[in-house]
């Protein structure tokens, strides 16, 4: 059994080719009412939610801290509590990504073991290859239904890593994109003129 737990910040048409690549049994969206940086956002997956009658939906009112990370992982650590309502048998692989990271999806299911992520990193387009980045982490729900998935994944360099999937972080309009960029935990990337960079 394969659970996705995916963070979602309005990737939708990555969302719609995550489901149907990885087919995991059980899909939980997860969105914060806010980006990282605390500009309001909305639940955007409830204008879209029945199109995906098969996915479980968890709304999380963001907290508003002065640190984007914190805010990330509030989201993300919020999550367990739904995973704890599903009755999981403790070998249910339960893997924790963003909506652009995309396992491999033979791989995560061969991989009980609780494992990091090496992605191939693309931006823009699919045939411009940036690096291999350390993303998500899935494992047994025996190793994860005791912690704190924030503090798992934060914790992924010290665990093995698999190589597989992609992380497919600036996919989408100009505007979705930079809106992403805006918003995401890693402002020390964000630059002043970030519409001109993307655009270019």
């Amino acid at each position: 059994m394969l659970v996705d737990v995916v963070l979602y910040g309005g990737e939708l048409d990555l969302l719609r080719a995550r489901l149907d690549y990885l087919q995991a049994d059980e899909t939980i969206v997860v969105e914060g009412d806010r980006y990282f940086t605390n500009e309001w956002k909305g639940f955007s997956f409830r204008d879209v939610q029945d199109e995906f009658p098969g996915v479980r939906y968890w709304p999380v009112t963001s907290r508003e801290y002065s640190d984007p990370w914190r805010n990330e992982f509030h989201q993300r650590s919020d999550a367990h509590y739904l995973l704890q309502q599903l009755s999981l048998p403790d070998d249910a692989i339960v893997g924790l990504f963003d909506a652009d990271e995309i396992p491999d999806r033979d791989l995560i299911r061969a991989t009980p073991e609780l494992s990091a992520w090496w992605m191939e990193k693309f931006q823009g387009s699919a045939f411009w290859y940036q690096q291999t980045e350390l993303t998500g982490v899935s494992g047994a729900w025996r190793y994860l239904q005791g912690a704190n998935l924030a503090d798992v994944r934060r914790a992924r360099n010290s665990l093995p890593a698999l190589r597989g999937g992609f992380h497919l972080s600036s996919f989408g309009t100009l505007e979705e994109t930079v809106s992403k960029w805006n918003g995401f935990s890693h402002q020390e990337l964000n630059r002043p003129n970030m519409a001109e960079w993307v655009e270019n």
